[in-house]
């Protein structure tokens, strides 16, 4: 017979199995059960100001470690500040536990200081959101942690009440079960191959449906594969060594960028599209190339926005799709000298003097002097010039918020 133990436990071990070192929140009383069974698991709780923040800092930590982020909350006025945390990973396709604190289910329908439904608060912000009850905790745990895992990245949602918290559980949990990579069928990875053999000018457009160190270099062998142009989305960015040859910048929110960008898509005749969620684009990104261009379309779950028809969709894991693709591909028509002039035009619309926004961000990064550093951008008119005149070596290390766009959500020195 299985020992038993609390709820709580089960939560804060099943976290810590999946990689989760950190979780971030304002305690209350009825999460004190959880913030103990955090520090038995070895999950450091970081104190907040503001429950926003804490959701905020959860997104963070699954796009830097690719473990699901925790934030937690007490009831009322606590859960309804942590809304702007869900929604922000919602739209930022994170991977996100959001818990709050309730009463007692046994008062529930008695009691009303500080209680809303919290439930149905964040059902439209998460991708699941329920309440956990002392009979069925323990399955209703497994059946969370199995949408955490698998299907689209996003929040969920999960009220604990302290008494929920502390009762005990013998049955034992489901295993862990990571889902297989997934490859398209070998029709449509040859239909996907032979329209790139067609193309003489291919573009790829990477987004941040998998922004995967793998997938980031299965993007470079097949652009040098191809010799053609790729850009990205903002959160995209070092999906391609922006030193490279091949790397044509970022696209989707400044205007005067975007002009140049879509008219080198006026002059391709494919769009490969890897991970693009429309999600990041501004309004005249709808759909911002040609209705007559070609599109295949590479996402690890579908991409149901994106306004274009594909000829070919290719739905499974951007890493082995990219790399299949590979064979008997050719050089395409661009150039290394087109490309340069192209980048040009783009690097001339930041070129601002000594004392400009574009040179200090520029003396930032010389400051670095090539060290690892992980820059978090806040929301606002800056936010544009940083992601075009900063430039990304590899993935996870320019974070911003490009999907909800919340203000407040960049890195602040204390104090």
């Amino acid at each position: 017979m299985p020992t038993a133990e609390t709820i709580a436990t089960r939560l804060a071990r099943q976290l810590a199995h999946r990689g989760v070192r950190h979780a971030f929140g304002m305690p209350g009383g009825s999460t004190v059960p959880l913030l103990a069974a955090f520090e038995a698991a070895g999950i450091d709780f970081c104190l907040v100001r503001h429950e926003g923040a804490a959701g905020f800092m959860a997104d963070a930590a699954y796009q830097l470690t690719g473990a699901p982020g925790v934030c937690v909350s007490t009831l009322g006025p606590g859960a309804t500040n942590l809304v702007t945390g869900a929604a922000g990973a919602l739209m930022e396709r994170s991977r996100m536990l959001a818990i709050a604190g309730q009463c007692d289910p046994a008062i529930e329908a008695l009691y009303t200081h500080q209680i809303l439904d919290q439930v149905a608060l964040f059902r439209p912000v998460t991708r699941h959101a329920e309440a956990l009850r002392a009979e069925t905790a323990a399955r209703q745990l497994d059946l969370i942690f199995r949408r955490l895992d698998h299907g689209p990245p996003g929040p969920i949602y999960l009220e604990l009440a302290a008494s929920v918290a502390r009762t005990e559980t013998s049955l034992p949990p489901w295993p862990v079960t990571p889902a297989p990579p997934v490859r398209p069928a070998d029709a449509a990875l040859d239909a996907a191959v032979i329209r790139l053999q067609q193309a003489q000018r291919p573009v790829l457009f990477v987004g941040c449906g998998d922004l995967r160190s793998e997938t980031a270099a299965a993007v470079t062998a097949l652009a040098d594969a191809l010799n053609a142009p790729v850009m990205t989305s903002y959160r995209a960015k070092g999906m391609i060594d922006e030193a490279s040859p091949w790397s044509v910048g970022a696209a989707g929110l400044s205007p005067k960028v975007d002009a140049i960008q879509q008219a080198l898509l006026r002059g391709a005749d494919l769009l490969i599209a890897v991970g693009l969620d429309p999600v990041e684009l501004r309004p005249n990104w709808l759909p911002g190339w040609p209705e007559t261009l070609p599109v295949i379309n590479i996402d690890p779950y579908g991409q149901p926005d994106l306004i274009a028809h594909s000829e070919v969709e290719l739905r499974g894991d951007p890493n082995l799709i990219l790399s299949a693709m590979l064979a008997d591909v050719s050089s395409s028509a661009w150039t290394v000298e087109a490309l340069d002039a192209h980048r040009a035009g783009i690097h001339a619309l930041f070129e601002d003097g000594p004392d400009g926004p574009a040179a200090a961000i520029r003396a930032v990064q010389r400051g670095l002097d090539g060290a690892e550093a992980v820059v978090s951008l806040d929301v606002g008119a800056h936010r544009i010039t940083a992601s075009h005149v900063w430039q990304s070596r590899q993935p996870g290390r320019l974070l911003q918020s490009n999907g909800f766009s919340s203000m407040g959500s960049g890195l602040r020195q204390p104090g």
